[in-house]
């Protein structure tokens, strides 16, 4: 915990986190992601800033004898900053991310 001039506790959180994702369905493509993310933020009252970096490993490969193309490897690194407010069991958060295609996104949620 950081102690403020006014007296109000402020926590500092750092997160990882590291996730795969597998596309199922299609006989003829084989579609994997992989990913690690790494999350500074600053709890702030009823606000929650952050920021963060990460990098997704993409394969896709087609495994039908029906077209002859070549696999495809690539690394996407991103770079995302935002806020998130809780009230209650309310939650709102917006987060810019900038990549290969940069995004901003608006998320509105419950908690119970």
């Amino acid at each position: 915990l950081i102690q403020a001039k006014r007296g109000e506790n402020h926590k500092l959180f750092l997160a990882g986190r590291a996730s795969h994702a597998r596309l199922f369905g299609p006989e003829d493509l084989k579609l994997n992601a992989t990913a690690i993310d790494l999350l500074v933020s600053k709890q702030w009252k009823i606000f929650e800033p952050y920021a963060g970096i990460s990098t997704q490993l993409n394969h896709g490969k087609e495994t039908t004898s029906k077209v002859e193309l070549t696999s495809e490897n690539s690394m996407t690194p991103r770079l995302m900053i935002g806020t998130q407010l809780k009230y209650k069991f309310a939650t709102a958060s917006v987060e810019y991310d900038v990549s290969t295609l940069n995004t901003l996104a608006f998320k509105v949620g419950a908690t119970f």
